[in-house]
């Protein structure tokens, strides 16, 4: 793949960097600094094989969650959850984003004294350090259902968001491995935060699982990420639908979800009267910059 420099001049670049952005599709754990991951990884003696990741350029969709695994051993104290936090709103801060939501799901680790509770607390805390120095961007939080979790387990976020509402937890989101789980597991507890007034952002149709997309369209959330996977039926349903789009670039190329730029659906959806948003993913666990996703 082409590097930045291949694709952009000097002029274009500073333009992009100029601009005034908005985040909707910022996965904390995926957005952590490759010098943080390093030295994290480097205090708790991870296997350095793993660590390989780190240093790789284009990652497939497979290998994106590899590296999550990683992230998930380092980002295991309050101090680092706190740190990451307050790190990934400061780089969205440095490429001009005005408005920053972040998403991430809740994770227990009792042999660390980690509870979902406090990992959430821990999050917030690290919006809050980084509010206090700066005053120029909104921060949002979504907390994420992972795709491997159970009913229960989902239920579990549902009352953290609801908890937490009031402190900035606008809403939900389901993602993780989308190969993993079924819809029918965890729509129950998105049912419950709807009925909350809670928001719902969906990753739909990274693979090919057209049941299951078509169900999640008739359910309507409030938005909808990626979208990459479709037939002719479900991208009738789409447009028809009108549902927000949040649709991520870089990622969908390096992932190799889509063949390329050319090929992205987001000029067709745009064109036909779609509301989208180009946005990033994860900008440490697939390299890019806001500026140029």
């Amino acid at each position: 793949m082409k590097t930045l420099p291949d694709l952009y001049n000097q002029e274009q670049l500073a333009f992009c960097q100029s601009l005034p952005k908005v985040e909707l599709h910022a996965h904390l754990n995926g957005s952590v600094r490759a010098s943080t991951l390093r030295e994290l990884a480097a205090e708790k003696q991870i296997d350095p094989e793993l660590c390989k990741l780190i240093e790789k350029g284009d990652r497939t969709l497979a290998e994106c969650f590899g590296i999550f695994t990683l992230i998930h051993q380092v980002t295991t104290s309050i101090s680092a959850i706190q740190r990451i936090t307050r790190e990934v709103l400061e780089d969205c801060a440095a490429d001009n984003i005005i408005f920053a939501e972040l998403r991430t799901t809740p994770k227990s680790r009792p042999e660390h004294g980690l509870t979902k509770q406090t990992y959430v607390e821990a999050v917030l805390a690290g919006i809050d350090a980084f509010s206090e120095q700066n005053s120029g961007m909104e921060v949002g939080l979504l907390l994420s259902i992972d795709r491997r979790e159970s009913a229960e387990e989902a239920m579990h976020t549902v009352t953290l968001a609801q908890q937490y509402h009031s402190r900035g937890v606008s809403g939900l989101d389901l993602s993780g491995n989308p190969t993993l789980g079924s819809w029918t597991t965890w729509r129950p507890a998105l049912d419950a935060a709807r009925a909350s007034g809670l928001h719902i952002s969906l990753h739909a149709g990274e693979v090919y699982r057209p049941a299951e997309t078509s169900q999640m369209l008739e359910w309507r959330p409030d938005r909808l990420g990626h979208m990459c996977c479709l037939d002719e039926q479900l991208r009738s349903s789409l447009l028809a639908s009108h549902i927000p789009l949040e649709l991520c670039l870089s990622s969908n190329v390096i992932t190799e979800s889509v063949a390329g730029y050319p090929d992205h659906h987001f000029r067709q959806l745009y064109h036909a009267g779609m509301l989208v948003a180009g946005l990033v993913e994860g900008v440490r666990v697939e390299p890019t910059e806001d500026s140029h996703s």
